[in-house]
């Protein structure tokens, strides 16, 4: 028995290392046609989230920690971005894909998701909340062939731009805040790469500034250069 319960921490080690090596020669299924391919996993997945989001899980992981709604939500409607990556508009799950992101978007833009932060804030929500909410907008607008297709979340994602570039421009440090008095760098990141797509998708505008907030970072690394 004693020798059984030395080994056991070599055999867990030992499975874990076979499960890694068996996903790295993975190949996932992918649905090919003449409108583009996804990943047939994913999108099995999706749906099952679709199902579990449709109804109570967003409100679930609310539960679990401040930012439980808002982050589900995001990834959830990323995960149909990037399934639109390598699709056109004649795919079979191409109305469905850019259906749920819009969901997903109206979910981030509700009551419910921002309850949790503070709307006096600059900017108004905090970093994290319009980081993730203008990610997605970014990554959105993005996959359709036309941005202008939705003027509405175009015209939101500009002036939520604005207004990222502005608070950066004027903070204190390199950071803003997700809450009055909490800063997580991690959260700006994810800021600064929805103002960066910005000029990517629509006319530039934000270059400057976004070189301008990773110039003041570096000035901000820990002794072993990380943020």
């Amino acid at each position: 028995m004693i020798s059984l319960l030395y080994s056991l921490p070599f055999v867990l080690i030992f499975a874990y290392l076979l499960q890694v090596n068996v996903r790295l020669y993975h190949t996932p299924t992918l649905v090919t046609s003449l409108t583009g391919r996804y990943n047939a996993g994913v999108h099995a997945q999706l749906q099952h989230l679709k199902i579990a989001l449709h109804g109570t899980a967003g409100e679930e992981m609310q539960q679990l920690y401040p930012e439980g709604y808002v982050f589900l939500h995001a990834l959830y409607g990323l995960t149909w971005t990037e399934l639109l990556r390598e699709i056109t508009q004649e795919n079979e799950i191409y109305t469905e894909a850019i259906t749920e992101v819009r969901w997903a978007i109206e979910r981030l833009e509700s009551d419910t998701a921002q309850q949790v932060f503070e709307p006096q804030m600059h900017p108004t929500y905090g970093v994290f909340y319009q980081g993730w909410l203008n990610y997605l907008r970014a990554s959105y607008l993005e996959r359709l062939s036309e941005p202008k297709q939705d003027s509405v979340q175009v015209h939101r994602y500009q002036l939520a731009c604005e207004e990222l570039a502005a608070s950066f421009s004027k903070h204190y440090t390199p950071f803003l805040f997700s809450y009055p008095g909490g800063c997580w760098p991690a959260d700006n990141l994810v800021a600064l790469a929805a103002l960066s797509k910005h000029d990517r998708i629509l006319p530039s505008r934000f270059h400057k500034s976004v070189q301008i907030c990773l110039k003041r970072i570096q000035t901000k690394l820990d002794d072993n250069g990380l943020i």
